[in-house]
């Protein structure tokens, strides 16, 4: 009977070794120097890994095709994809660096990381002097995933996760266009659309 001979430096000893390195590989990996950003008064982080979500959005409520309303999912790489319920991913496509940079500039430039839906609401009312009906439109709701925000006013918090749900932004920016959240919920669902066509 032949007995196998052992290598040298596998086992037990050999196999943790092997495991240390490949977490400590994984852990490198996922701690890519972080992107910061500055907007006016406010600043923020993100991960540009390809595996972090940025930015979802999709549309609530109101008529939509069959199968849903899409559902957008934006990546620390840049790649934008567009899911239907039951389908998966249908479309996709990439926003360049600059791209990505100014999208989330937008949402963070524009407050949307502050977005308080009854202030915004009173603003639109004094801008439309009380004279606004909601209709049977949709609402749109955008969830931001930032790894450190700044507000205005110095707050620092990070990670962070912010979702905003804004009913009837695409007929509401056009009455009350002084309204920069609604001008950056609109901006931010056009782009996502047109990148994923």
């Amino acid at each position: 009977m032949k007995v196998a001979k052992r290598r040298k430096g596998v086992g037990i000893t050999g196999g943790i070794v092997v495991l240390v390195v490949a977490a400590w590989a994984l852990t490198v990996a996922k701690t890519a120097p972080e992107v910061s950003v500055s907007v006016g008064d406010r600043s923020f982080r993100f991960s540009p890994d390809p595996e972090d979500i940025l930015l979802k959005a999709w549309i609530i409520g109101g008529y939509g095709p069959p199968g849903g309303p899409p559902w957008y999912f934006v990546y620390g790489d840049g790649r934008v994809e567009k899911r239907r319920r039951g389908a998966g991913v249908v479309e996709s496509g990439y926003l360049t660096s600059a791209d990505l940079m100014e999208l989330l500039r937008l949402a963070v430039g524009s407050g949307l990381m502050e977005y308080d839906s009854e202030e915004v609401e009173k603003r639109l009312w004094e801008t439309l002097g009380g004279s606004y009906s909601n209709s049977d439109a949709a609402g749109t709701k955008i969830e931001l995933i930032l790894t450190r925000y700044t507000a205005a006013d110095g707050t620092d918090s990070g990670p962070v996760r912010k979702v905003i749900a804004a009913h009837d932004a695409f007929t509401r920016v056009r009455f009350a266009p002084d309204i920069q959240e609604y001008q950056a919920i609109v901006g931010i669902m056009e782009t996502l659309r047109e990148v994923t066509r």
